[in-house]
């Protein structure tokens, strides 16, 4: 009923809304205001030290799968990870899936060209083959510049990242960590993916799909409780 919508909103608006949150949080009389924590994951996680940023009393931030590198560049290693994933599935439906990898931009020279458009336009949204997409959200991301958003954080953090993370590089972790200004509890999960399951084979983002009807992994949410229940 906010009458919102999600596509044109920029990625500036996502942080204002979750400053909002806070500040309604802290006004409730059943909510503990000097410790609230920011819980993300993966734009999350870019979000969450922004919202610190503008409100200093938040307690701390628990991110998963958090990100150090800019976005043009994460999502140029993204294009080329799953243009990989296409060409090498085999079997039957592999000419599909490379049809559809052209169509819908899964390759390293449509990505190139989608960063080249989004630069280039101040549309809030735009077509790209058979896809609406959120330019505003993705120009203002481009503009960010992680590690001094990072470098900026000196409240406690929890890192956790996957060791088998196809869009984020779960090595961000520990860099994020090393330029930090508060305490650090980092964790690297051996098999864990970007949308927190965990996958036993080669990682990619055609698994996706079967994975995500799995619950998220027990081990994630264990070592985030054991971190809040230290940290209160």
């Amino acid at each position: 009923e906010s009458t919102g919508e999600f596509l044109s909103a920029g990625h500036s608006d996502l942080v204002r809304d979750a400053i909002a949150c806070v500040d309604y949080m802290t006004n409730l009389d059943e909510v503990q205001s000097d410790a609230i924590f920011l819980l993300g994951h993966s734009e999350g996680c870019i979000i969450s030290p922004q919202v610190l940023a503008a409100r200093p009393a938040i307690r701390g931030l628990a991110l998963l799968c958090p990100f150090i590198d800019d976005l043009e560049s994460t999502l140029m290693k993204q294009a080329r990870k799953l243009q990989r994933d296409v060409e090498g599935e085999p079997g039957i439906l592999q000419p599909l899936r490379k049809l559809a990898a052209r169509l819908f931009g899964a390759s390293e020279a449509a990505q190139a060209k989608l960063i080249q458009k989004l630069k280039t336009t101040d549309d809030d949204t735009f077509r790209a083959g058979f896809q609406k997409l959120p330019a505003k959200a993705l120009r203002e991301m481009l503009d960010l510049d992680p590690p001094a958003i990072f470098a900026k954080v000196d409240a406690p953090m929890l890192l956790i990242g996957g060791e088998k993370d196809v869009q984020c590089d779960p090595g961000d972790v520990t860099q994020i960590a090393n330029i930090a200004q508060g305490p650090c509890e980092t964790h690297i999960i051996p098999n864990l993916t970007h949308i927190l399951r965990y996958d036993e084979g080669e990682p990619n983002f055609l698994s996706y799909k079967n994975l995500i009807q799995k619950p998220i992994e027990p081990k994630v949410t264990q070592i985030i409780n054991d971190w809040f229940a230290r940290s209160i």
